[in-house]
Parts: structure tokens; C-alpha cells; sequence
């Protein structure tokens, strides 16, 4: 497990070296902000939990309050690289690289 903790501030987290799945990602944003980039063809399914904040996913989508969830496994024959976002008052911001 990797973890991403922004509190306070901005931070910028790239799964670009990631080239493996079946890892877990965790970014946890309180009173900040913070950018994730992901590789298009890395397979990866994000679970998303805003409380008084904003989490965006790649396909546009906006989660300000409640649970969500993407999905992007091209690759279906690899695992995905599962990425748990929480944000309580901040915002994330999930984007293609």
C-alpha cells in the first residue's frame, strides 16, 4: 500500500510508475488540495468518499458529498491498481496523463 496525505495544502501524486496491479493507493485530502495523475492504460478502479468536499474522476463526474466509484480496465487481463480517495472540506482532482 502506498499512502498520500494532504492536509493543509496542495500535493501533486503520479501513478506513472506504476506499472503493476493489484496495489492499493491512498489519498487522503482534509482542508487541501490534491492532483492525481494515471496513466491511460494502467487499469484502475477508484473508490471515492467526499464529506464536505469535491473529488473529480477522469470521465468528469463529481462526487461533492457520499461515495462514488470509476472504473477504467482496459488491460483486463492484469489486476487493477485500486486507488481509495478521501477528502473531508478539500477537493481531488483525478486526471489523465
Amino acid at each position: 500500500k502506498q499512502r498520500f496525505s494532504t492536509v493543509f495544502g496542495e500535493q501533486e501524486v503520479s501513478l506513472e510508475q506504476m506499472t503493476e496491479g493489484g496495489r492499493q493507493v491512498l489519498v487522503d485530502t482534509v482542508f487541501g488540495q490534491t492532483y492525481v495523475g494515471i496513466p491511460r492504460d494502467l487499469p484502475v478502479v477508484v473508490q471515492s468518499q467526499a464529506y464536505f468536499g469535491e473529488i473529480r474522476t477522469p470521465d468528469g463526474k463529481e462526487i461533492n458529498f457520499g461515495e462514488g466509484r470509476f472504473e477504467s480496465l482496459q488491460g483486463l487481463s492484469e489486476p487493477a491498481v485500486t486507488l481509495h480517495l478521501h477528502v473531508v472540506f478539500g477537493s481531488i482532482q483525478v486526471q489523465w496523463l
